[in-house]
């Protein structure tokens, strides 16, 4: 019984520190195992995250016979399903836009499917607003309009313009749905101050004012506008009168 004592005693005090070692050690490696699986599973719990997401539209060209008139949304809101590690990245990085491809004019409808947004592997949709856009069209028409110069502030004293100021290209073709074509009567140039010219000619290359609504102007949508300058001729000064003749005796 003694030599039993003996030996559990011994087992039990010989090299205590590197058994206590080992058995920290031994603690240390479960838990890292089992933090990294616990995290494993947490980060590939399902979750739910709401995003804005930019649209980018594709609209008819020109040249289309017929003009979209629907209002096209620039974002969409999308309620977004997946791992949870997943989509708290997606809230750092920015989703890719949303292409709307609306150059087809037999759509009356267009529908934000899943395929249409570029999400990491493993996250998908699940609601989108609005799910889908109502589409409208109305037939295309043309018209010439005469270009207007909106000139702002006045020249300065002694100076005048030697004749209004003009515009090149003097027309621009505008194009549009007839309903709103109707409303458009001119093309209008930004304001260009003329406060500070100098005596001389000045040619301002600047932007014509965007028509309403569903109206475009074809071409570069801009205009030269031209300014001539001149000093304002001084008055003559006034003779002095004639001396009258004395009479003749």
């Amino acid at each position: 019984m003694r030599r039993l004592q003996a030996f559990v005693r011994a087992w039990l005090w010989d090299g205590l520190g590197l058994k206590i070692v080992a058995l920290l050690l031994s603690l240390l490696v479960f838990r890292v195992i089992h933090g990294s699986e616990e995290a494993h599973r947490l980060g590939s719990e399902e979750a739910y995250r709401s995003v804005s997401i930019d649209v980018v539209a594709s609209l008819p060209s020109l040249h289309s016979p017929h003009v979209l008139v629907s209002d096209v949304p620039d974002h969409v809101k999308a309620t977004l399903r997946g791992p949870r590690s997943l989509l708290e990245t997606l809230q750092r990085d920015a989703v890719p836009p949303v292409p709307m491809d609306l150059r087809d004019a037999r759509k009356r409808t267009f529908e934000f499917d899943d395929s249409l947004f570029d999400l990491p592997s493993g996250v998908r949709v699940q609601r989108v607003v609005p799910a889908s856009v109502a589409l409208r069209w109305e037939p295309r028409r043309t018209k010439r309009v005469a270009v207007v110069v909106e000139v702002v502030g006045d020249l300065a004293p002694g100076r005048v313009s030697r004749q209004a100021p003009r515009a090149e290209p003097v027309h621009v073709v505008v194009t549009g749905p007839r309903r709103e074509l109707r409303l458009v009567r001119e093309a209008r140039t930004e304001e260009i101050d003329v406060a500070d010219l100098a005596p001389g000619r000045h040619e301002r290359r600047v932007p014509l004012v965007a028509p309403p609504l569903h109206v475009t102007i074809e071409g570069t949508g801009q205009a030269t506008v031209i300014l001539e300058v001149v000093e304002r001729p001084l008055a003559p000064a006034p003779l002095p009168p004639s001396p009258r003749g004395k009479a003749t005796p």
